[in-house]
């Protein structure tokens, strides 16, 4: 089976992944589809691992694929907003590699687990 993924990072079926120029697109067989990292179902703790997930087209994402440790959860209101409770969790980190902490706190949503 082949799926398509989006830019808009929703996933439907197809999949689709269009880029720049507009009529260039890549397919993905669903083994790809299976690899793509995703967050963990609970919280993350101090002290957890955890290896920063952005997009290319993040303003951020000058920190995709850094290791991380989880340094401080940050409660936040986006669960009024979206209706999920795990939104209502920011992170501050500090690079595993480094020791330093990182000037930004991230998303439940843009951490996916590594292991130590």
């Amino acid at each position: 089976m082949i799926g398509v993924v989006t830019t808009s990072g929703v996933l439907s079926t197809p999949h689709v992944l269009t880029r720049r120029p507009a009529n260039s697109t890549t397919v993905f067989t669903t083994t790809d589809m299976e690899n793509i990292p995703q967050p963990a179902d609970s919280p993350y703790e101090v002290g957890d691992w955890v290896r920063i997930h952005l997009s290319d087209d993040d303003m951020d994402s000058q920190y995709h694929g850094l290791v991380c440790e989880v340094i401080d959860d940050i409660p936040n209101s986006a669960p009024k907003l979206t209706g999920r409770d795990i939104d209502a969790h920011h992170y501050s980190l500090c690079r595993v590699e480094t020791g330093n902490e990182l000037r930004l706190s991230f998303r439940h949503e843009d951490l996916v687990p590594e292991s130590e």
